[in-house]
């Protein structure tokens, strides 16, 4: 197995990321072993069909795997932002509502209904559709922020990409949870989801069941101004394999990464350094993504008409 390594900015590993072979002119005798070598010549001779063709079978790959890791952070970050300055929801696809109680604390609800999202990258036209609800309690301390804690249950994101019959994402999520506690201005935040995610590229489907996870520190003054910068990122996001079998993991670590929360313009800016035997770099900018020497590029969508998980992203293979 290869694992992808950052250097300096970022680390991203990825188990996606494999490949196998047998010593020259060594003799397979076990049945496990061979059945491993056959799937994997199956995914190397598949990397050279396009969509569309006979015996092309779409996969989330570990850039666009890394991409969703990247947007699962975004969307708690901005959860958090909402819970503790509503006023500032209106710029997003939730509708905000807050209830002051007698202990101090607010509860706050974040409603997205069926909220359309129509935007274009140099993908292409999409339309994503979430449905999602935040049930969010605050606590205070001597009128300063204490913890926050935010919940969703049984939500549903999905993308179609325009005018290109059977291409689509969904994303229906079980259960995440965004928390974090003030410790002298900072937030120390814990971001966690699962559920299922399922594709269709033309005439071929995938499916995975994933569950998220990851830990973070930020500024609560510069998350409160909608810039912030990420410190001490640490992410997984694992796709869950029938029971025996170890799950295809995605990672993330960051010491360094901004991130920008402006309702339908949010944005992370990063530029990693990925090494291996052909080195890549990743980089996001306020305009796209790309991973160098590789097809994986798109633009994102203009301010105004970006989600915050772009799933444009996840089809790209």
């Amino acid at each position: 197995m290869k694992t992808a390594k950052l250097l300096s900015v970022l680390f991203i590993s990825s188990a996606l990321l494999t490949t196998a072979c047998t010593p020259k002119d060594e003799a397979v005798t076990s049945d496990a072993v061979r059945k491993k070598i056959i799937a994997q010549n199956e995914r190397k001779n598949n990397k050279n069909k396009k969509a569309g063709q006979q015996g092309f079978k779409f996969q989330f790959g570990s850039f666009s795997s890394t991409t969703l890791i990247v947007g699962k952070q975004l969307e708690g970050l901005e959860v958090l932002r909402y819970a503790l300055d509503s006023q500032e929801a209106h710029k997003s696809v939730y509708k905000a509502e807050v209830t002051k109680r007698d202990d101090g604390g607010d509860t706050v609800k974040l409603v997205a209904d069926k909220v359309v999202t129509a935007y274009t990258t140099s993908k292409g036209e999409f339309a994503n559709t979430l449905t999602k609800t935040w049930d969010i309690d605050v606590t205070y301390v001597d009128g300063q922020v204490a913890t926050v804690k935010a919940v969703s249950k049984k939500s549903r994101n999905s993308l179609d990409q325009k005018n290109l019959e059977k291409t689509f994402v969904n994303m229906n999520e079980d259960e995440a949870v965004v928390e974090a506690l003030n410790e002298n201005g900072v937030l120390k935040v814990s971001i966690t989801a699962k559920g299922v995610i399922n594709g269709r590229l033309k005439n071929a489907a995938t499916r995975e069941q994933y569950e998220f996870s990851e830990k973070l520190e930020v500024s609560l003054e510069e998350l409160l101004a909608g810039k912030a910068a990420v410190k001490k990122a640490d992410a997984k996001l694992d796709y869950i394999k029938e029971e025996g079998k170890k799950p295809w993991t995605s990672s993330m670590k960051a010491d360094k990464m901004s991130v920008e929360l402006q309702g339908l313009c949010n944005v992370a800016i990063f530029d990693t350094v990925m090494k291996g035997k052909n080195p890549k770099n990743m980089i996001s900018t306020a305009e796209g993504i790309e991973v160098t020497q590789s097809s994986f590029k798109s633009t994102y969508g203009a301010c105004g008409s970006r989600p915050t998980i772009d799933l444009s992203l996840m089809l790209i293979y």
